[in-house]
Protein backbone atom coordinates (compact mmCIF):
# COMPACT_ATOMS: atom_id res chain seq x y z
CA UNK A 1 0.00 0.00 0.00
CA UNK A 2 1.18 3.46 -0.83
CA UNK A 3 1.60 6.24 1.37
CA UNK A 4 1.07 10.20 0.24
CA UNK A 5 4.15 11.82 2.53
CA UNK A 6 5.07 15.12 2.96
CA UNK A 7 8.81 15.38 3.67
CA UNK A 8 11.14 17.98 5.24
CA UNK A 9 14.98 18.15 5.00
CA UNK A 10 16.68 17.71 8.52
CA UNK A 11 19.08 19.95 9.34
CA UNK A 12 21.88 17.66 8.81
CA UNK A 13 20.58 16.99 5.25
CA UNK A 14 22.70 16.60 2.50
CA UNK A 15 22.81 19.07 -0.38
CA UNK A 16 21.79 16.00 -2.79
CA UNK A 17 18.73 15.99 -0.37
CA UNK A 18 17.64 19.76 0.02
CA UNK A 19 18.38 20.08 -3.96
CA UNK A 20 15.58 17.24 -5.03
CA UNK A 21 12.62 18.03 -2.05
CA UNK A 22 13.47 22.02 -3.61
CA UNK A 23 12.80 20.76 -7.33
CA UNK A 24 10.17 18.22 -5.93
CA UNK A 25 8.07 20.14 -3.75
CA UNK A 26 4.83 18.82 -2.12
CA UNK A 27 3.25 15.31 -1.15
CA UNK A 28 5.51 12.17 -2.28
CA UNK A 29 4.02 8.61 -2.72
CA UNK A 30 6.34 6.21 -0.26
CA UNK A 31 7.13 2.87 -1.71
CA UNK A 32 9.84 1.29 0.37
CA UNK A 33 12.14 1.47 3.35
CA UNK A 34 15.13 -0.58 3.46
CA UNK A 35 19.00 -0.22 3.89
CA UNK A 36 20.67 0.96 0.74
CA UNK A 37 24.38 1.36 0.24
CA UNK A 38 24.59 1.32 3.89
CA UNK A 39 22.09 3.87 4.84
CA UNK A 40 18.71 3.03 5.80
CA UNK A 41 16.77 5.01 2.69
CA UNK A 42 13.06 5.44 1.69
CA UNK A 43 12.26 4.89 -2.16
CA UNK A 44 9.49 7.58 -2.62
CA UNK A 45 7.89 8.85 -5.97
CA UNK A 46 6.88 12.72 -7.09
CA UNK A 47 3.26 11.77 -8.70
CA UNK A 48 3.28 15.24 -10.41
CA UNK A 49 6.67 14.88 -12.29
CA UNK A 50 7.18 10.93 -12.12
CA UNK A 51 10.69 11.72 -10.26
CA UNK A 52 11.62 8.61 -8.46
CA UNK A 53 14.51 7.91 -6.29
CA UNK A 54 16.09 6.91 -2.78
CA UNK A 55 16.35 9.55 0.33
CA UNK A 56 18.34 8.92 3.13
CA UNK A 57 15.94 8.43 6.01
CA UNK A 58 18.02 10.24 8.11
CA UNK A 59 17.91 13.24 6.27
CA UNK A 60 14.16 13.63 5.74
CA UNK A 61 11.74 14.59 8.45
CA UNK A 62 7.86 13.44 7.59
CA UNK A 63 5.83 16.10 8.08
CA UNK A 64 2.25 14.93 6.92
CA UNK A 65 1.20 11.16 6.40
CA UNK A 66 -2.19 9.98 4.34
Amino acid sequence: MEHKITLKASGSASRRTKNKLNEHQGQFLFHKQELCQGVMSILVEHPVDGWYGWIPATEVVITNVE
